[in-house]
């Protein structure tokens, strides 16, 4: 768990990270965003993006900004309720308490789900969705990494994909090989048994 908690996330992961981030940073919202964990976490913001993009659908005097835990669970219980439900995105109360408590990523992939049911249907789209382990790591998004540079990096981190995945398609073709090499030496010896055991008779 420990190691869990130390590795770093892919470049590709990172690449979606600021793409949330640049997403957020483009909506015109009461406060900017500075610590994204602590800015969201009373569900304030989501709820402004929303309105934003679905002015109907969002009472923003239902969501009080707050430290309180008590008020930040009433307004996150009453915008799953009211809003993020009838987007049909599912957020579980986990997910919330997470968001509440500012746990490393727990905003970032709630997020995602509102972007991806906002965005889904336009043409090239690309999802953005993020693995189980997502939260116990950690990213290079503030690690004063520019923009290409991660660009970079990811394409880096493809390109050593393919290179595995090309290597491993060569062993797996050549043990094929010597598999039928073996069979057809196989079929040899058969065929000459068979041989013999017709001149027995």
């Amino acid at each position: 768990q420990e190691q869990d908690q130390n590795q770093e996330l892919t470049p590709e992961e990172d690449l979606k990270l600021l793409h949330i981030y640049e997403w957020v940073d483009s909506m015109n919202l009461s406060k900017p965003k500075k610590n994204i964990a602590r800015d969201f976490s009373d569900g304030v913001l989501l709820a402004e993006i929303i309105k934003l993009i679905y002015p109907t659908i969002v009472d923003l005097h239902n969501y009080p900004s707050s430290h309180s835990i008590k008020q930040k669970q009433q307004n996150w219980d009453t915008l799953n309720r009211k809003v993020l439900k009838k987007m049909l995105v599912h957020i579980s109360g986990q997910e919330i308490k997470d968001v509440i408590e500012c746990k490393p990523f727990a905003v970032e992939q709630v997020l995602a789900k509102v972007y991806n049911k906002i965005y889904g249907k336009e043409e090239n789209h690309e999802s953005i969705k993020f693995g189980e382990e997502f939260g116990k790591r950690q990213s290079l998004v503030n690690k004063n990494m520019s923009k290409e540079e991660m660009v970079k990096a990811a394409i880096k981190d493809k390109d050593n994909k393919i290179s595995i995945l090309n290597s491993t398609l060569e062993v797996l073709q050549m043990k094929l090989k010597n598999s039928e090499d073996e069979n057809k030496k196989l079929e040899e010896k058969i065929q000459l048994y068979q041989l013999k055991l017709m001149n027995q008779k």
